[in-house]
């Protein structure tokens, strides 16, 4: 679930507990957050350079918070125009690093692989400063 059966990932997933977790599942599944190999820390390092300004805005802002915001939260939040919003989150769903929700509105979350691995960024540059 946490990988959403992307291939690439699943298999570098296996890799790591073959190798790491001596093939103990249950021992991966421990981790308290989604582990981000070298390999998808890198494929999503090029993936988050290749945004643009509204999208990473969307994608830092989405990352933040722990439940789905809908666009109107989004509005709130950012200093863009609705359709620059609506934009943004269209190009993130394209490229699958979106989930959409519907509870009455319609809300927006980052895949989870995805949200860790800014997360993990945010926290890095946070620490630099």
């Amino acid at each position: 679930e946490i990988y959403e059966g992307n291939p690439v990932y699943l298999e570098d997933i296996c890799y790591l507990i073959r190798n790491m977790f001596c093939g103990k599942v249950s021992e991966f599944l421990a981790e308290e957050t989604p582990v981000i190999t070298e390999l998808m820390s890198s494929q999503l390092g090029e993936v988050f350079e290749r945004l643009s300004s509204r999208e990473k805005a969307i994608a830092l802002e989405l990352s933040q918070v722990d439940r789905p915001l809908s666009r109107s939260q989004l509005n709130e939040k950012l200093s863009l125009s609705s359709t620059e919003i609506i934009k943004g989150l269209q190009s993130l769903q394209r490229r699958c690093l979106l989930k959409t929700i519907e509870n009455g509105t319609m809300a927006f979350a980052l895949c989870p692989v995805f949200k860790q691995y800014i997360r993990k960024g945010s926290l890095t540059a946070r620490s630099e400063i």
